[in-house]
Order: C-alpha cells, then structure tokens, then sequence
C-alpha cells in the first residue's frame, strides 16, 4: 500500500508543477492514473507496521494539502475553458444567423 500511496503522491506533486506551468493538455491523463491507483490502494489493507503506516498518513495529509493548493487554479482553468466555450458557441451562432440571412 505504502508504495502505491507514494506513486498518487509523486503524481499529485506533477500535477501540482503543470498547473503551476499552466500546461493543462497533459493533466488529464496524469489525473486518470491518480485516480486508478487511489481506487488500488483503497482494495488493500493498512499495514501493521507502525511505521508505514504512519508514512502512509504522512503522504495521505501531504496530497490532501496539494490537492488544496490546486483546486483554486484548476477551478479558474476550468471557468476559463467554459467562457472560451460560450463565446465559440455564440460566434458559430451569429455566423449562423448571418449567413441565413
């Protein structure tokens, strides 16, 4: 377990630098494989080493932290992309419109 909580971790800290860099193309499937291993680790038991399972704990607090810190600007993106959306919907309709007359 412990290693598959370190592999969401390294994730999250590249997903935390692309967003940082704003290079949103290669989030998506580097969120897919966050996803899948989160999904792993939550089919396995918790260790009985105290101290993996304390390093467990550590990472689990670390990428909720991340994950935190991301939300406001993958929000923002995500608003931006709807706007940019809204206004090439507007402009194929006004074409639309124009061109009908």
């Amino acid at each position: 377990m412990l290693a598959i909580i370190k592999q969401v971790f390294d994730i999250t800290q590249e997903i935390n630098q692309l967003c940082l860099n704003n290079e949103w193309q290669k989030i998506e499937q580097l969120q897919a494989n966050r996803a899948q291993l989160i999904q792993q680790a939550e089919q396995l038991s918790i260790p009985d080493n105290e101290s993996s399972s304390l390093e467990i704990d550590r990472l689990i607090r670390e990428i909720q932290k991340t994950d935190a810190l991301m939300m406001p600007k993958i929000t923002q993106q995500i608003q931006a992309l709807a706007n940019e959306r809204k206004k090439a919907t507007q402009g194929a309709k006004m074409t639309k419109a124009y061109q009908s007359t």
